[in-house]
């Protein structure tokens, strides 16, 4: 039987709100990389066209401000480059399966894994078979920080390089922070405005400071 190498999916979301029961996706990116290589095998950014319930424009810019105030996505944005969210979902149903590969060897890689995963179930891919052919890991990259930062305090860690790079951080609860976790890397930190295109660049470079490609493409 033929290989089938892991594979990492970095993935980033713009909502008009948190609360994924009442709110929806606006803005859906993410790449596919080789887990092993970090070899970049395709990219996706789509905007999606609100639902027809959708109040009128002036109501929905106003009871959203504060999301839209961050993600900086407009009405017409969404009206002009939006696509109905079923297209959405079949494209990225066909990316997942032209891997050729058994959901145990994708992960997802996000930000906030709880509410990405939240709206992409509940408003993207809401077919339950589909549901079943998706990676079933969804990966936290600043969980991932924090516990190299606890492990940096032992003993063995305390010369190693992660420790060092973690211990510029002046406090703790700042781990919590793309941006944060962009300093103690020695990256610029996320261009602004933020977008979800501009997050999964961000949130790639910080995996591969902090965890790594094994045998990395040259």
């Amino acid at each position: 039987m033929a290989f089938l190498p892991p594979f990492l999916i970095f993935l980033d979301m713009e909502t008009d709100g948190l609360d994924s029961k009442k709110c929806h996706p606006l803005h859906i990116a993410f790449d596919i990389v080789e887990e092993i290589t970090g070899r970049d095998v395709c990219s996706y950014s789509q905007y999606i066209a609100l639902p027809s319930t959708t109040k009128n424009q002036r109501t929905w810019e106003r009871e959203h401000a504060p999301a839209l105030a961050i993600n900086n996505i407009t009405w017409e944005s969404l009206q002009t480059e939006g696509r109905p969210v079923d297209t959405v979902a079949s494209d990225i149903m066909k990316l997942i399966r032209d891997l050729n590969t058994h959901r145990q060897k994708i992960k997802f890689y996000c930000q906030n894994p709880i509410m990405d995963r939240a709206f992409f179930l509940q408003h993207i891919i809401t077919n339950p078979n589909e549901q079943e052919a998706l990676p079933y890991h969804w990966f936290d990259l600043m969980s991932a920080f924090h516990a190299l930062g606890q492990r940096a305090q032992t003993d063995y860690w305390q010369k190693s390089w992660v420790s060092r790079m973690l211990m510029t951080e002046p406090s703790p609860s700042r781990y919590f922070s793309l941006d944060s976790i962009s300093l103690s890397c020695g990256l610029l930190p996320e261009p602004r405005p933020h977008t979800a295109v501009t997050g999964v660049q961000q949130l790639k470079k910080c995996y591969e400071c902090i965890v790594g490609f094994p045998q990395p493409q040259l």
